[in-house]
């Protein structure tokens, strides 16, 4: 049971990570077109 547990929680963890990411990424067109002043990269 706790090996099922720990795989649940990994797994659960990596979508997060991996579902910032690409958000990150599909950010990244419309961050390009800032202004200079406002980019904080």
């Amino acid at each position: 049971m706790l090996v099922r547990t720990w795989r649940f929680v990994t797994i659960l963890l990596s979508a997060l990570v991996t579902g910032m990411a690409f958000c990150h990424a599909l950010e990244l067109p419309a961050k390009t077109q800032y202004s200079a002043s406002l980019r904080k990269y």
